[in-house]
């Protein structure tokens, strides 16, 4: 019986140091296991001469795709301001014309089974889209600014929108049935 005991113990202190070293956070996540650029170094992508009429809305990089040419390194580089696991991407905004996005890779685990946001900086060639939505949570982008071959040094670069290929979508809002009587 005292041989359990000792196992036991011993199986606790494994798994209280294995919780220990798992929960530590490196700096790379909002503390809840969740990525935040809040302090944490790694490239951003700035958008500039962004037309007035898109301020106040919110951006989101990815790699060119989706119907787009994808051409250059085949990095899985993502831009937003923070993820969580609960509520997904929080996005930058747009302000005066202009938009700093936090750049992020996702880093599969060796299993296999999930991954990790790691910040970007990486020397890359890197065809890459913006996509504008009206507001952090909205699913239905407003147009796009598509950017072939950027070089990315330490992470970082920076694109004029009038140097992009840009699409502006005219979504037309729906309106609700009303019920006649």
């Amino acid at each position: 019986m005292r041989d359990k005991r000792v196992l036991l113990v011993i199986f606790v202190m494994i798994l209280a140091f294995g919780i220990a070293v798992l929960g530590c956070d490196n700096g790379t996540t909002d503390g809840g296991g969740n990525p935040s650029a809040g302090g944490v170094s790694g490239g951003v992508f700035t958008l500039t001469d962004i037309p007035p009429e898109f301020n106040g809305k919110y951006a989101y990089l990815s790699r060119g795709g989706g119907g787009l040419e994808d051409r250059g390194d085949q990095i899985n580089i993502g831009g937003f301001q923070s993820f969580n696991t609960s509520t997904g991407f929080t996005l930058p905004q747009i302000s005066n014309g202009r938009v700093v996005i936090p750049l992020w890779v996702f880093q599969e685990s060796d299993n296999g089974n999930g991954g990790v946001f790691l910040r970007y900086s990486g020397n890359n060639v890197i065809s890459v889209v913006v996509d504008i939505y009206n507001s952090a949570t909205d699913p239905y982008e407003l147009g796009y600014a598509y950017f072939e071959l950027v070089q990315f040094s330490n992470g970082n670069a920076t694109r004029s929108w009038n140097e992009g290929s840009v699409r502006i979508f005219n979504w037309i809002p729906r309106r609700k049935k009303v019920a006649k009587f």
